[in-house]
């Protein structure tokens, strides 16, 4: 029995095409896990605190391909205002499926822009705890 090798090669390019969509799937659920685990183990249940926990996903350019950060102006004290969804299921649900638009070489963030975040990240450690469990980075 012989093999050409553009029989050969297209089979090798069908198991790589596979292995890139099984690698992808595999990252969006770790990250939609990673995610779950951020919101319900944020110590804060006001919905201000907990809505704005973000997925951001960026090409390997870096540029921005989902995860538009909420920011407008406010007054002369702070130049931030912050996206409020009272309803944190449906604004985990809209951040989950950004997922979708995860490529194999996109960077991936789950963030907060929330100004007391950093304080309540050193007290209580969730995203910290996250990376852990789930096998990712942190970083301040």
């Amino acid at each position: 029995m012989a093999f050409s090798a553009g029989f050969l090669r297209d089979q090798i390019n069908r198991i790589i095409d596979q292995g890139l969509e099984d690698y992808a799937e595999t990252v969006q659920e770790l990250m939609a896990e990673a995610y779950d685990h951020i919101v319900n183990s944020s110590p804060l249940w006001s919905g201000y605190y907990k809505s704005n926990h973000s997925i951001v996903i960026r090409n390997s350019k870096g540029q921005l391909k989902a995860g538009n950060v909420h920011l407008s102006p406010r007054n002369k004290d702070t130049n931030q205002r912050f996206f409020y969804e009272p309803n944190v299921g449906a604004r985990a649900s809209n951040e989950l499926d950004k997922l979708d638009r995860y490529e194999v070489g996109d960077r991936i963030a789950i963030v907060t822009i929330v100004p007391y975040a950093d304080a309540v990240e050193a007290k209580h450690h969730v995203y910290q705890e996250a990376a852990a469990a789930y096998g990712l980075s942190f970083e301040d």
